[in-house]
């Protein structure tokens, strides 16, 4: 304890000394204070030129020709670009080309080339483009149908001939298509060297250029600061490109709750497919914005069409019947904001595709129907497989719908739930499944739907040569009208066959924070001409 004497000792300390350690101390916290403000501005600053991306899958591959996943897609839009792009209203737009040239017999495409630089330094040339239509036509599934009878020519280092056997109303859409095995092109060095091997040198014309991929951890890509902007203004993945972000980190984090906090943190400024549980909460969080995607996908059952029960189209009749889209779509997206009821395998913001041929048979749920399409099917009380994941809840919980309708009508129905790799590896075994659960993106034109057309070889193993005849007629048309003629007859035989029920288009939600609001094409979100507030 100090003691009274002691105390007033200290009090007599001289008051000049004691203004003098004041000054001192004030002066000193100033300096402290300026400095951190100092320190500060400088981090927020940074930051302010640096995106923070949470993406919920790791691409298998960021080559672009290789790769089907969108995964890929959203971090290649950034790094490389095609002779054409989609604007904001999926009409295509000169890219890499000046401009396209159509001869009057549909069967020449020209196309000039801007003065363009790749990531490397080397000038973009029409051998570059030629090697890289080439090597799409050989190992995309998409570029094997656009490539079929079509010739690459480069008569000089700034131009580009397309010559086709037979006109073609879809050649732009595939050339345009940003995601799943896109038509990018790569400097002719580097796929020499990989032939038709995955890249490896990661080098386009994009705006932005790659740096390092930390794997399972992040993908890293920086301003290219010598970038050449299309004419026009900016739209969808067309145009001039203004950016906001000099470094974009797309961090790889699988689980949506990780996601979710590492924004509600500050940790990510933008995070991709949150769950919908947490909408109208975040809502409501002013440091939060949040974004539909819309539409992202649809959400279908793959039937074994070669085999078995659903071999009979009498039978997958039957079950589309027996099912309510309305209550599978709610069970899939978990919320009434996120899904949309639809018909068409073209979204309806693709005008110039979109029909609902078909509707007739779409969500039109009847059970005394459904049992007698049943009955008349053979159905003797067999238990139907349903293969399914719970590594994508919403297609976990569109299953578990699924079999509880059908239990309604009489229709045993035995869940298989498996990690999707191993669904995936199991399609091969048609013995272990009648049906499984899974999703499709939204494609450029018609001829892409890969369920449709028996050349790909889809795992429903659907093969209707009517259904070929009428893509065959969409893809060489001599008019747009006469190719959207024979896309309504083949939506309308779609839903009469039904290979794949479609039960409509499901969004997405993101988060961003700081009043970061982006477009998006095909599902895939653009972080260029942001609005940032």
């Amino acid at each position: 304890m100090i003691g009274e004497g002691s105390l007033l000792m200290k009090i007599r300390i001289s008051k000049l000394f004691l203004l003098a350690l004041l000054s001192i101390f004030m002066l000193s916290a100033c300096s402290e204070e300026s400095s951190s403000e100092s320190a500060n501005s400088t981090k927020e600053k940074a930051d302010d030129k640096t995106l923070d991306v949470a993406i919920d899958a790791t691409p298998p591959s960021l080559d672009p020709h290789v790769s089907t996943a969108v995964a890929t897609g959203q971090i290649a839009t950034a790094i490389f670009e095609t002779l054409v792009s989609y604007d904001e209203n999926y009409e295509v737009q000169p890219s890499l080309a000046k401009s396209i040239e159509v001869s009057e017999d549909g069967k020449t495409y020209t196309f000039p080339l801007r003065d363009v630089t790749f990531h490397n330094g080397d000038t973009l040339t029409s051998a570059d483009v030629k090697a890289s239509l080439e090597r799409w036509g050989r190992i995309s599934l998409f570029g094997r149908a656009t490539m079929k009878g079509v010739t690459v020519e480069a008569p000089d280092e700034k131009t580009v001939v397309l010559t086709l056997e037979k006109p073609s109303t879809t050649l732009l859409d595939d050339l345009a298509y940003p995601t799943g095995q896109a038509a990018y092109i790569l400097p002719k060095s580097i796929l020499d060297e990989a032939g038709d091997d995955v890249v490896k040198e990661l080098v386009g014309t994009g705006p932005y250029k790659f740096v390092e991929w930390a794997q399972d951890q992040y993908i890293h890509v920086e301003k290219y600061e010598d970038y050449q902007n299309p004419a026009g203004e900016g739209s969808g993945l067309a145009g001039a490109k203004t950016l906001a972000y000099d470094d974009i980190f797309y961090h790889i984090v699988v689980d949506a709750s990780t996601r979710l906090n590492g924004l509600l943190s500050g940790e990510y400024d933008y995070a991709k497919s949150l769950t919908t549980d947490k909408y109208d909460e975040l809502k409501n969080n002013k440091d939060i914005t949040t974004t539909t995607i819309e539409p992202g996908m649809y959400p279908g059952l793959i039937f074994d069409t070669t085999e078995g029960f659903f071999s009979d189209p009498v039978a997958r009749q039957a079950l589309s019947a027996a099912l309510n889209f309305d209550e599978i779509m709610f069970g899939a997206a978990g919320h009434k904001d996120f899904y949309r009821l639809d018909p068409g395998l073209m979204m309806k913001e693709q005008k110039k595709w979109y029909t609902d041929a078909g509707s007739d048979l779409y969500n039109k749920q009847d059970t005394e129907r459904a049992k007698k399409l049943f009955k008349e099917a053979g159905y003797n009380g067999e238990t139907i497989t349903i293969m399914t994941t719970q590594d994508y809840p919403f297609m976990y919980n569109t299953a578990i719908v699924i079999q509880d309708q059908l239990a309604k009508v009489g229709v045993k129905v035995k869940l298989d739930v498996f990690d999707w790799p191993t669904l995936l590896a199991n399609r091969a075994d048609r013995s272990k499944w009648d049906a499984f659960t899974s999703s499709f993106p939204f494609v450029g034109q018609p001829g892409q739907t890969l369920f449709l057309y028996s050349a790909n070889k889809h795992s429903s193993g659907y093969a209707s040569p009517e259904m070929d005849g009428y893509l065959d007629e969409v893809r060489y048309a001599s008019t747009q009208e006469e190719a959207f003629a024979a896309w309504e007859k083949a939506q309308a035989l779609y839903w009469e066959d039904i290979p794949v029920i479609k039960f409509g288009d499901l969004n997405y939600l993101d988060g961003s924070r700081n009043g970061l609001t982006v477009d998006n094409l095909f599902g895939i979100e653009i972080f260029w001409n942001v609005d940032k507030k």
